[in-house]
């Protein structure tokens, strides 16, 4: 579970050292719920088709209906081999797929090996599972997926989720330029309610845990630990998306595709973890600069 969606009053040994704590704030601010923390406007990309595949009607149904509500533009099939069946112009456009793990004839993994052959990696793929456990989760991001959406699931975290798919692959979007070294907290003084006392405990947790990861991902590349690498890359991405630095994110996301390519090619790897380490300390010390540390 995030730290950010625990039982208001629990905090961990790792959180106790961070004075005057995230969830402290938030515990005080009883209108700052889970649901309100990530609800969210319609942000998807309305070029970006949703892909449903799932064998269960219901879910397929119930999804579509979602997005509808919410503007977006999706098509659901009920397997792997009914998907493609269709006519499909990979090139025309990007996707998000949404697609179960356990369907029947192609499974999920063989579905999501074959997406990786067909579509570039602008698409972004998301496992719905009923059942996981916290080992596993990372076995599907090692395995190529892009996020993990668990069943059953709200409204608010389904849009949310695929609100945070697409700001992590939105690196042609001329509102969040690659080349833009300062970070855009809109997204992050929304969600705060523009409690600037909440923004700023948000952005010293973020350098407080940004800080560990670049400690890990040091370790991880001197030991040319690939899958450890894949890891760090993935969660880094998601956490600079969320709080507005995209192109520390794309640096991440690039990572996390290296990572995943040829496991021989240590040395591409190793600029990929240079590069986007360089990127992420100078986003440090950005917000040191204004005394966010």
């Amino acid at each position: 579970m995030s730290r950010l969606l625990k039982e208001p009053g629990h905090v961990d040994a790792k959180e106790e050292a961070i004075p005057n704590s995230i969830q402290a704030c938030v515990e005080k601010r009883r209108w700052l719920s889970n649901s309100t923390l990530f609800k969210t406007n319609n942000q998807v990309d309305g070029t970006r088709k949703i892909v449903i595949i799932d064998d269960d009607p219901f879910i397929c149904e119930l999804c579509e209906i979602i997005l509808k509500k919410h503007q977006i533009d999706a098509v659901s099939y009920r397997s792997g081999e009914e998907f493609f069946s269709d006519d499909w112009k990979p090139k025309e456009q990007n996707f998000i797929f949404l697609i179960d793990m356990r369907l029947p004839g192609m499974s999920g993994k063989l579905l999501l090996k074959k997406l990786r052959e067909k579509f570039d990696k602008d698409n972004a793929i998301i496992a719905m599972t009923a059942q996981l456990l916290d080992e596993e989760e990372g076995d599907l991001y090692v395995d190529g997926f892009d996020e993990v959406l668990m069943k059953p699931f709200t409204e608010d975290q389904l849009i949310a989720l695929l609100n945070k798919t697409f700001r992590s692959f939105s690196q042609n979007d001329n509102a969040h330029p690659e080349n833009n070294d300062i970070p855009d907290l809109n997204n992050l003084y929304k969600m705060a309610g523009q409690d600037e006392e909440l923004v700023s405990l948000f952005v010293k947790q973020f350098v407080s845990d940004s800080k560990s990861d670049m400690e890990m991902l040091t370790k991880a590349a001197a030991e040319k630990d690939i899958l450890r690498l894949l890891e760090l890359a993935h969660r880094i991405a998601g956490r600079c998306g969320q709080m507005g630095a995209y192109s520390v994110a794309s640096a991440f996301r690039k990572l996390e595709v290296t990572c995943r390519g040829d496991q021989t090619a240590v040395e591409s790897q190793m600029l990929s973890v240079q590069n986007a380490s360089d990127q992420l300390n100078k986003l440090l010390h950005y917000f040191t600069e204004r005394n966010w540390q």
